[in-house]
């Protein structure tokens, strides 16, 4: 008598990324039915392989959603990222123009303050001028009236 060996093969495979579950070949050993058939699996091996692979469909179904629903956060986040990127972008344009405001507004402050400085100088230089002139003119109306004194006086 020979005895043959029957392998079935579960028709699927699951995969997710770099994960592959594939389910392997296993022996198989003829047994008789009622009706006098050769049976290869008990019953229940038979249903609980039906079971094993409804589940594993199911989980490689699950598994599927659940790579796309990680697609769909990670093409969220990716939006996310594009659109604080561009704002970051901003900010630092905005930075750069407020600090070169600061710089501007500092030069722009110098070049007055030098002004002023350069207008008191003035300032004080036309004072001591104006000083000057008025004592110049005290000198010549003293002058005036002492000599409208002495024609007055007669004296010579």
């Amino acid at each position: 008598m020979t005895v043959s060996l029957f392998f079935r093969r579960l028709d699927f495979e699951i995969s997710f990324g770099e994960l592959s579950l594939t389910f392997f070949f296993f022996p198989l050993q003829p047994q008789p039915t009622e009706q006098g058939k050769v049976r290869v699996l008990s019953t229940t091996i038979v249903r609980q392989t039906e079971e094993l692979e409804a589940e594993s469909r199911a989980f490689a179904q699950k598994i599927q959603e659940f790579a796309e629903a990680v697609h769909g956060v990670v093409d969220g986040l990716n939006t996310q990222s594009a659109v604080i990127e561009r704002e970051k972008m901003k900010a630092i344009g905005i930075r750069n123009i407020v600090e070169g405001e600061k710089e501007t507004r500092r030069r722009k402050q110098r070049e007055l303050q030098a002004l002023v400085d350069e207008k008191a100088a003035e300032l004080a230089r036309m004072n001591s001028e104006l000083a000057s002139l008025q004592r110049i003119q005290d000198e010549q109306e003293d002058l005036i009236s002492r000599l409208a004194n002495n024609e007055g006086t007669g004296i010579q």
